[in-house]
């Protein structure tokens, strides 16, 4: 039995370029859609060998040690960094053209 449901959750976005979502979002959402899943079937969640959740491209949740988060996640759109990025680039490039 192949069963599905989704649900969104907010993306923020900041001054600046910035961007992020919050984690704690994505575990109750991840909650949510599967009790949404196991009440609309027969399945015992004992059962269940694997689940699999698509959301995004690359992300970065800082953590402490115990595991809790201490931000919003950084999202891929996060565009703080893009004066940085080019002057990176624009080192690399001279670089291997004295290569």
């Amino acid at each position: 039995m192949l069963l599905q449901h989704s649900r969104t959750y907010t993306l923020y976005l900041l001054d600046g370029g910035g961007s992020g979502q919050d984690p704690e979002e994505w575990w109750n959402t991840m909650i949510i859609t599967s009790e949404k899943i196991l009440s609309q079937s027969a399945v015992d969640a004992t059962d269940i060998k694997g689940i699999s959740f698509c959301s995004q491209m690359q992300g970065l949740v800082l953590v402490v040690r115990q595991g809790r988060t201490i931000r919003n996640a950084f999202s891929y759109l996060n565009q703080r960094a893009t004066k940085q990025l080019r002057k990176a680039w624009l080192i690399l490039q001279r670089r291997l053209q004295q290569s």
